[in-house]
């Protein structure tokens, strides 16, 4: 018997780890609110990147905006200028051929800019995924530190706490 105690408190401190400190619960619950506080600053920094790359497309659309509306003027002062030219066919496809060019370059410079934010927003997903696994290894390491402790102290106590009398009785 007191060799299976004697082996029992070898192996308690061999669980026990070797630095005088301890993980309080407080740790494991500190990482935890720090995890979910990083994941609020992750979906303020997408919601920036959108706003950011949002009044990018918006910018270019009050140009296109101005723009064709400059191109109509100049068409439009052209036509006070020369009234008895006849508009025809020719025309009116030029015309709309200039009005397309600047819209078709305007969604060429839009889609590069939705582009442009998707990759910013999968970077900082990525990021954000990196720092999350991380976290939570950390979570992981720590519970399962403090539990070895808690176990440790656990055996500990109850092969050091006093023997309960042994009630012998004579019949």
């Amino acid at each position: 018997m007191r060799k299976a105690q004697i082996a029992l408190l070898i192996s308690a401190f061999s669980l026990t780890p070797l630095s005088c400190s301890s993980i309080p619960e407080e740790a494991i619950t500190l990482n935890q609110e720090i995890l979910k506080e990083v994941g609020v600053i992750h979906d303020i920094n997408k919601s920036l990147t959108d706003s950011f790359f949002n009044s990018k497309i918006e910018k270019i659309e009050e140009i296109e905006n101005s723009s064709i509306r400059s191109y109509i003027a100049l068409v439009s002062s052209e036509l006070e200028t020369n009234p008895l030219q006849s508009f025809g066919h020719q025309e009116l496809e030029s015309f709309y051929d200039g009005i397309k060019s600047i819209h078709d370059s305007s969604n060429i410079k839009k889609s590069e800019i939705v582009n442009q934010r998707e990759a910013s927003k999968k970077s900082l997903d990525e990021h954000f995924k990196l720092i999350s696994e991380a976290s939570t290894a950390i979570t992981k390491i720590l519970s399962s530190q403090a539990k070895i402790e808690y176990n440790s102290l656990n055996i500990l106590k109850n092969l050091t706490s006093p023997l309960s009398p042994i009630n012998i009785t004579q019949e």
